[in-house]
């Protein structure tokens, strides 16, 4: 029985075809998974790195804030003493001095019902957000207690803050 030479060598053409077509599908897949694993990793590494640096960024704002609200409120108690005077009238020069002397943009003297008596602005009339701020019961509700600081930060509407607070 002889074998065909020419059979022999398709046989073992094919062969080499199948087990290459194998071998190519077997490095494919594994290469895909190895690159999804390793995609996935970059990806999730990269997503930690931006989730720390808004933590730190979250952190830094509320630092901001609460250093900009403490100043503000320790500058409204010392304009109070500054203001407060025997007389019921309040000079403009002494709210001007006040702002000057506080690093303030302005400031404003309520009566018990939250209306303006008197107010000094670098900026010149009051803006309306704040005007509506003044109006709110715990801003009021300052009046009847004496010891009784109140401040707010309001966003503006060109995303600009507005510290307020009342003595």
């Amino acid at each position: 029985m002889q074998t065909n030479p020419r059979r022999t060598v398709l046989g073992f053409r094919l062969l080499t075809v199948v087990i290459g077509l194998l071998l190519l599908l077997i490095i494919g897949a594994y290469s895909i998974r190895t690159d999804n694993f390793e995609g996935e990793q970059n990806f999730a590494s990269r997503v930690d790195y931006i989730k720390d640096q808004c933590d730190d960024y979250t952190s830094l704002s509320l630092a901001t804030e609460s250093k900009s609200m403490l100043r503000i409120a320790e500058a409204c108690e010392q304009c109070a003493r500054d203001i407060q005077t025997g007389t019921d009238a309040v000079e403009a020069e002494v709210l001007s001095r006040c702002v000057e002397n506080h690093y303030l943009t302005g400031v404003a003297v309520l009566d018990r019902d939250g209306n303006v008596v008197q107010y000094f602005s670098k900026e010149g009339a009051l803006p309306q957000q704040l005007l509506q701020e003044l109006a709110t019961a715990p801003l009021l509700d300052v009046a009847a207690h004496p010891k009784k600081t109140y401040s707010v930060r309001l966003v503006c509407d060109d995303d600009s803050y507005l510290d307020l607070a009342a003595s």
